[in-house]
């Protein structure tokens, strides 16, 4: 594992599954998701071109075709959320069955081409876009939730829970179902999940435009204290989307993943890099040239130090195959 740096994308798809109890369906977010859709496919050409792996979290009630067998996949034990309005159950069932909310919620044909496409890797946003940390679940809907998901595809063995919610009392559920790797938050305080709050938030916001903060990436040695599955990969960086009359903003945003790109590159560490599709959205070509940036750059980096790009199942492989040639 040390002779090279590691880098990683993982993009947590998830259509209005991902913002309906904060974000109405309407003609504005309907745009947006459009416009996500329409981009996917360049987003995966720019991809299989550059040879660039990705690891693709797909909230699994997208796989369904149709309100029927959405339905009819609707796990035995859901979660009863203190906060009725972050039920996905609840809001799905309170819209008026109409065809045309389908490509809102559901992307088959997306799905396979994804997984049709070279070095993509389908994983789980779980099926429901489950909440581990919200009051009212329990493990046993955890456990039923992720059940649909491996029903779905067995092939599933990566995890990105949504919000980055993980609770530790559920890892056992993970491992029983053989998920290799999940994703975390990085190792700071304004990252951690648990009481989430304002002032985390601003924090996130101002170290996306601190040039001078101390970078996200990890030092190889970090997994070698790894050794049982489900094996957690920290994401280092979220990428936000392309801001008009922010010029400087958006420069200092690109300089800073560069930046940690070059180190993760030149120092052989791992450096992990994620975003919503969704979030390119309301300015898509836009946030597509800056996509087109940070491959550029990263192609840069792997001729000049053999930078790799690997999905976080690969990674987790990696770390298997290391594991076993230390033991």
């Amino acid at each position: 594992m040390k002779s090279k740096g590691y880098f990683l994308i993982s993009l947590d798809f998830e259509l209005q599954w991902g913002r309906f109890d904060k974000v109405v369906l309407d003609n504005v977010r309907k745009k947006e998701l459009e416009n996500t859709l329409e981009l996917i496919p360049k987003m995966l050409n720019l991809f299989e071109e550059n040879e660039i792996a990705v690891t693709w979290a797909v909230v699994g009630m997208m796989f369904n075709k149709s309100r029927e067998e959405w339905i009819k996949n609707i796990p035995k034990s859901i979660p009863e959320y203190t906060n009725k309005k972050l039920s996905p159950y609840r809001y799905f069932n309170s819209l008026k069955p109409n065809e045309i909310f389908n490509k809102y919620f559901f992307a088959f044909e997306i799905i396979e081409s994804i997984s049709n496409t070279k070095k993509q890797e389908l994983a789980s946003h779980t099926y429901s876009h489950y909440y581990c940390l919200e009051e009212g679940q329990a493990i046993e809907c955890f456990n039923a939730d992720l059940k649909t998901v491996k029903a779905i595809s067995k092939n599933i063995m990566s995890l990105v829970l949504p919000r980055n919610q993980f609770n530790i009392n559920y890892f056992s559920v993970c491992k029983a179902l053989g998920f290799s790797t999940i994703r975390t938050n990085p190792s700071c305080w304004y990252w951690k999940a648990d009481n989430d709050n304002l002032f985390k938030r601003l924090f996130r916001l101002i170290d996306t435009f601190n040039l001078f903060s101390y970078n996200k990436c990890v030092h190889l040695d970090f997994f070698k204290k790894q050794t049982i599955f489900p094996y957690f990969l920290p994401s280092s960086r979220f990428l936000r989307s392309w801001m008009p009359k922010n010029k400087i903003l958006n420069f200092i945003k690109l300089s800073r993943i560069k930046f940690e790109m070059t180190h993760a590159a030149k120092y052989k560490k791992y450096y992990h890099v994620w975003w919503h599709p969704e979030n390119f959205g309301n300015h898509p070509n836009e946030c597509f040239s800056e996509l087109k940036i940070i491959i550029d750059h990263y192609l840069n980096l792997q001729n000049k130090y053999g930078f790799k790009s690997v999905t976080m199942g690969e990674f987790g492989e990696i770390i298997n195959a290391d594991n076993a040639h230390n033991s």
